[in-house]
C-alpha cells in the first residue's frame, strides 16, 4: 500500500501517538482530519500543524460518530484511512475508589476504547470501499496485555486488537487481503 494522496482519519490525533501519525501522514502528502472531544486541544494541534483538518466529536456519542464519518468525507473527499487511536484509561483501584466512581468509569473506558472503534469502524466501510486502496488502523494499548491493580475495564481495552490483531480486522480483511488491512499497533509506554 502506497503511503500518499490518502484521505485518513484520526481519531485521538491531537497529542502523543495520534498527533505524531497525523504529522507523518501530512508529511507524505495525504490529507489527514483529526477528531477529539476537546475543542481546545483541536485548536492547539491545528496551531501547531497548519495543514490539518480538524473536528470535535466524542465518540461515545453514537450521533457524534456518525456526524465525523461524514465531515470525513466531505472536508477530505473520500476516506482510504481510518485510524481508531482514541482512547482513555482511569487509575481506578478496588477498595480505594468508590464504586459509583469505578461504575461510570467502567462504561467510559469501555464507551471510548472499544464501542466507539466498533461502531466507527463500521460506519466507514462504505467509504472505504470507494477507494483503490484502504485501510483501518487500530491503536491499543500493552494495558490489555499485562495485569493491574485496576478493574476488569482497564484489562479489555480494545481486547480483540490487542489480543488477537488478525481477529480485529478479520471481516474487512478477508474484503481488502492485498492491502494488508489486518495488522495492529501495540504501542509500548509513550509517556515516563
Amino acid at each position: 500500500m502506497r503511503l500518499s494522496d490518502h484521505k485518513v482519519l484520526i481519531t485521538g490525533g491531537s497529542a502523543g501517538i495520534g498527533l505524531a501519525l497525523a504529522r507523518a501522514f501530512a508529511s507524505r502528502g495525504n490529507r489527514v482530519l483529526i477528531a477529539l472531544r476537546s475543542a481546545d486541544r483541536l485548536e492547539a494541534a491545528a496551531r501547531e500543524e497548519p495543514g490539518l483538518h480538524t473536528a470535535t466529536c466524542d465518540v461515545r456519542r453514537e450521533d457524534q460518530i456518525r456526524q465525523l464519518i461524514e465531515q470525513a468525507g466531505a472536508t477530505l473527499g473520500g476516506l482510504s484511512i481510518l485510524v481508531n487511536n482514541a482512547g482513555i484509561q482511569w487509575n481506578d483501584t478496588y477498595g480505594e475508589t468508590d464504586a459509583e466512581t469505578v461504575l461510570t468509569h467502567v462504561d467510559e473506558e469501555i464507551g471510548v476504547n472499544l464501542t466507539a472503534l466498533v461502531k466507527l469502524s463500521a460506519l466507514a466501510i462504505p467509504l472505504l470501499r470507494q477507494e483503490q486502496e484502504s485501510a483501518i488502523v487500530n491503536v491499543s494499548s500493552v494495558l490489555a496485555l499485562t495485569r493491574s491493580r485496576a478493574p476488569p475495564s482497564t484489562a479489555p481495552r480494545k481486547p480483540p486488537c490487542a489480543r488477537s490483531p488478525r481477529r480485529c480486522g478479520t471481516n474487512w480483511s478477508s474484503e481488502r487481503r492485498q492491502y494488508g488491512s489486518s495488522k495492529c499497533c501495540r504501542p509500548w509506554w509513550t509517556r515516563r
